[in-house]
């Protein structure tokens, strides 16, 4: 290890330096701005707003992020009523709303958990005689 390089350096999570994104309008209750970068799936960080630099929201608004690794299985047979397509990643929190959307059809995850969603395979009205993809 070079002399100058230190093994010592630590993260202190009460001094994370603040990124300021730019954000703009939807509605009048609505703000829109792009997710930063450099934070991994399972962070999380408070999000408040200013209008002028100085003055800040004190909301603390918790924001998640998470990753998506794949899926699979990246097919199955219209008649699967029981089988599930896993969505592999990190991040995924239990508590969010999250749903499903096979086809077009939304469902809710029969599990969340941090690294893994299941959601059920649902083509109640795909005839069993039509083979080809359908959008997830």
């Amino acid at each position: 290890m070079p002399k100058n390089a230190s093994s010592d350096a630590e993260f202190d999570e009460d001094n994370v330096p603040t990124k300021f994104i730019p954000a703009y309008y939807i509605d009048k209750e609505t703000m829109k701005c792009a997710s930063p970068s450099g934070w991994h799936g399972g962070d999380q960080v408070l999000v408040d707003l200013t209008f002028n630099g100085v003055d800040y929201t004190e909301n603390n608004y918790v924001f998640s992020f998470y990753n998506i690794f794949g899926s699979f299985p990246k097919s199955g047979p219209t008649t699967a009523k029981s089988q599930y397509i896993q969505i592999r990643g990190k991040g995924f929190r239990s508590e969010s709303t999250i749903l499903c959307s096979l086809n077009n059809q939304e469902v809710a995850p029969v599990k969340v958990q941090d690294n893994v969603i299941k959601c059920p395979m649902v083509l109640d009205s795909w005839p069993s005689t039509k083979y080809e993809s359908v959008p997830f």
